[in-house]
């Protein structure tokens, strides 16, 4: 739960790895980047149209990712499958709506001259990220929960939501070391990219966060000031890079980047959880397999060990859903199959849309284990959805890619 000194600290920070001069910073660091705070004061009239809402719910601290559809509500059907409620992700739901105000308001302000006010959407923007990378808040939002969660599980004195409150940061750490990356090079990219920044960097908080209550109760042998360094890092980078994309929004047209965009990057909006093996209650796993003893392994595909990918356990359905920006990318290649090393024990039909609709069907077994394919012009909703009768195996995202267009 950041003060605004430390609002005004990361910041400042993140500002420090900027390469661009965005001039003088002195109101973004010391005012701007607390409106969201501030918003709860005298000065609500003033500061309200630089608060985002959307349901009623300020764009501050976003809504948990409810996991409860994916693997507690099922009912069978009259074929002897399994139905499932529809699966809504509110966190992802509200990021999308909130990153594309704040980004579309403060480059296009930054483009018509007026800094000052490009600066007041800007830090709304970071004092978001901030809040979801630092302390407190950390516990929440995309794979999250509320915030006193633990405080319901240990009888602790003080209680974990207090220790979290009342973290101090580290005014003598130094920026880390970090590269800022460019996000997008259209508003709708940034939101696709800034999303699976998000959440990769606020989980690894909320785990700093955890391993700090345990340290401050005595359970861990871990140095706490070591996790305030790590939440500090993910929190100046992540807005550093944020600060970066908008600049480059508003005054370049093309990024030098790589020519492919690897899926691990980005986060799905719907996944699934639980089915098969040790993924009864996993969700996808990235760059490895779990073996039926809970151990990792390389993942592989008829006999080749893969550089990158994705595992998930076979459900009776299950998706893996993504938003991806229109006019971004070329087509898509992956090769999908069943983990050698877990043989399977039925068969899974995929269908595999694109833009809403189907772009291929695939049907994996132990006669069929592994197909390639590629997808031409990935836009909209992306991704696959599978049925599986029995739960059969592990299935394999083999170094999925996007080719930039």
């Amino acid at each position: 739960m950041p003060d605004s000194k430390t609002h005004s600290f990361l910041t400042a920070q993140a500002l420090k790895l900027q390469k661009k001069d965005l001039g003088n910073c002195d109101d973004l660091i010391k005012n701007y980047c607390s409106y969201p705070d501030f918003y709860f004061s005298d000065r609500w009239q003033e500061l309200e149209k630089y608060i985002f809402f959307l349901d009623g719910i300020q764009f501050h601290y976003l809504p948990d990712t409810p996991y409860n559809e994916l693997y507690r509500y099922w009912k069978m059907n009259q074929n002897g499958g399994f139905l499932s409620r529809d699966f809504v992700n509110e966190n992802f739901r509200h990021a999308e709506k909130g990153f594309t105000f704040y980004i579309t308001h403060a480059v296009r302000y930054f483009q018509n001259g007026n800094d000052d006010e490009a600066k007041k959407y800007l830090g709304c923007l970071l004092h978001m990220l901030e809040d979801s990378t630092f302390g407190f808040h950390t516990l929440e939002g995309a794979g999250g929960a509320d915030g006193f969660v633990l405080d319901r599980m240990l009888d602790s004195s003080p209680s974990p939501a207090d220790i979290l409150a009342k973290i101090k940061m580290d005014f003598t750490l130094h920026c880390p070391a970090h590269e800022v990356q460019i996000l997008g090079d259209s508003i709708d990219e940034a939101v696709m990219m800034l999303y699976g920044k998000y959440c990769s960097y606020s989980a690894d908080s909320r785990k700093a966060a955890f391993q700090y209550i345990l340290s401050e109760l005595g359970f861990s042998g871990k140095n706490s000031s070591d996790e305030i360094r790590r939440m500090h890092n993910n929190a100046v980078k992540l807005c550093a890079d944020v600060i970066a994309t908008i600049l480059h929004l508003a005054t370049d047209g093309k990024s030098n980047r790589a020519a492919f965009c690897s899926l691990n990057t980005l986060e799905p909006y719907q996944f699934p959880f639980g089915g098969f093996g040790a993924y009864r209650f996993r969700s996808f796993i990235r760059n490895c397999a779990i073996l039926p003893d809970g151990s990792k392994t390389d993942l592989q595909l008829n006999g080749r060990k893969l550089n990158y990918g994705l595992s998930f356990g076979s459900h009776f359905k299950g998706s893996l859903l993504y938003k991806i920006a229109p006019e971004t990318f070329k087509n898509f290649t992956v090769s999908i199959g069943f983990q050698d090393t877990i043989p399977p024990g039925g068969e899974v039909c995929i269908e595999w849309l694109n833009n809403s609709g189907t772009a291929a069907t695939v049907t994996l077994s132990e006669k069929n284990p592994v197909q390639k394919l590629q997808i031409n012009a990935p836009s909209g909703v992306f991704g696959l959805k599978f049925t599986a009768k029995p739960s059969c195996g592990i299935i394999v995202l083999g170094e999925p890619h996007f080719e930039y267009k």
